[in-house]
């Protein structure tokens, strides 16, 4: 499991404020992933975010998004089938504010984002095995071979 937050807070001089009409603003982002492997073949994985960004004209745009897949293996571990499911609880929702002296705007919108996936993968060649010898193994068989 993996989890991570970020929070800056931009401050700009009086005279930005006075001559460009800046504001100060803050972003924040969080996030959790996790994998979770309860046997060699099967694979569950995941994740959460959020993201509140600001801009020097006060405006601030925010949204959430998750992702949830599993996977299995079969015939050896040759074939992997996969299902994911991209936003499946709700819409994505972007929330976007812009003020200003004299006004505040505040706009909302969905996007229905939610989306599943189905993979199916089969290694058709085999599996190579590694060589669980040491060096020096190699080395002595090697040389026994070629005294022969």
């Amino acid at each position: 499991m993996n989890a991570s937050a970020g929070f800056t807070y931009n401050e700009y001089s009086e005279r930005e404020k006075i001559l460009y009409l800046y504001r100060n603003g803050s972003t924040f982002y969080t996030s959790l992933n996790y994998t979770f492997t309860p046997t060699p073949l099967w694979n569950i994985e995941g994740s959460a975010r959020f993201n509140n960004f600001a801009d020097p004209q006060g405006r601030s745009r925010s949204n959430v998004s998750s992702n949830f897949g599993v996977q299995r293996k079969f015939f050896d571990r040759r074939l992997i089938i996969g299902f994911n499911i991209i936003d499946p609880f709700m819409a994505q929702q972007y929330v976007t504010v812009t003020q200003g002296q004299r006004f505040y705007i505040e706009s909302v919108s969905n996007t229905i984002t939610r989306n599943y996936r189905l993979t199916i993968s089969y290694q058709l060649n085999r599996l190579v095995q590694k060589s669980t010898l040491t060096e020096k193994q190699k080395q002595e068989a090697l040389h026994k071979l070629t005294k022969q």
